[in-house]
C-alpha cells in the first residue's frame, strides 16, 4: 500500500497562476515524499529538505504554509506558523488546528483525500496577495488569542486562585 502524499501528488496540478510557487518540504522522514515526487516528474520543483535548525528562515520567506499531514494533533510548528502571520492551508484531517483557526478567515480547509484542493487553495491564495495578507493577519491575532494574557484569568478562576 502506498498513501500518495496529496500536496506532492497536487504540485503538477498547479494553475499557471502558482507555478510561481516554490513549494519546500521541511521537515524528518521525507524519503517517501522525495520518491513519490520522482515517480511524479515533479522532483525539481519539489526539494524535500531534512529537519533544519534555520526554520524560522522559512517562516520569513515563505507566502503560505501548508498542513499536510493526514492527522496530527497538534503540531508544534502550527503555532509558529500563525505568529509569523502566514495564511494556512489544512486538509480536514486535522483536527487539532482546524479547531483553532477560523475557517475561510486564516486558513483554507481541503480534503484530505483530494490531490486537486492543495492545489486549486495554493492556486487562490498565488493569485490575490490582499487575501494572504488578511489570513495572514488573521492567523497572528487569533494565536495571539490563546496567549498567557488572555488565558491566565480563565485559569485562575478554574483553579480558585483569584
Amino acid at each position: 500500500w502506498k498513501r500518495l502524499d496529496v500536496l506532492v501528488e497536487g504540485v503538477p496540478r498547479l494553475s499557471s497562476a502558482a507555478t510561481s510557487l516554490s513549494v519546500v518540504l521541511v521537515g524528518v522522514g521525507l524519503e517517501r515524499d522525495r520518491l513519490q515526487a520522482q515517480d511524479l516528474g515533479v522532483s525539481d520543483q519539489l526539494p524535500c529538505l531534512v529537519f533544519r535548525s534555520d526554520s524560522e528562515r522559512f517562516l520569513v520567506e515563505a507566502a503560505v504554509f501548508v498542513l499536510r499531514h493526514g492527522f496530527e494533533g497538534m503540531p508544534n510548528a502550527f503555532p509558529e506558523v500563525m505568529a509569523a502571520g502566514l495564511p494556512l492551508i489544512l486538509t480536514d484531517a486535522s483536527p487539532g488546528p482546524l479547531a483553532v483557526v477560523e475557517p475561510g478567515v486564516s486558513a483554507l480547509g481541503v480534503p484530505s483525500d483530494d490531490p486537486t484542493s492543495p492545489a486549486a487553495a495554493m492556486t487562490s491564495l498565488a493569485s490575490d496577495s490582499d487575501r494572504c495578507k488578511r489570513m495572514g493577519d488573521a492567523a497572528r491575532a487569533r494565536i495571539a488569542s490563546f496567549g498567557w494574557p488572555q488565558l491566565e484569568p480563565l485559569w485562575q478562576s478554574l483553579l480558585v486562585l483569584s
